[in-house]
């Protein structure tokens, strides 16, 4: 099983907010650092569900 760590949310000027993971996952831009993490919870989610 992956270990899933938010590594971290960056939020670059005029681009939005993008979260990784310490799998390698990276998420899109999203409007906020909020929706960046409810992304990633999603991807942690999905993970293990496929166990």
């Amino acid at each position: 099983m992956k270990v899933h760590e938010l590594v971290e949310i960056t939020c670059p000027p005029g681009a939005g907010c993008m979260a990784a993971c310490s799998c390698g996952w990276q998420s899109g831009f999203y409007p906020s650092a909020g929706l960046a993490g409810s992304v990633w919870d999603a991807h942690v989610e999905a993970d293990a569900n496929q166990t």
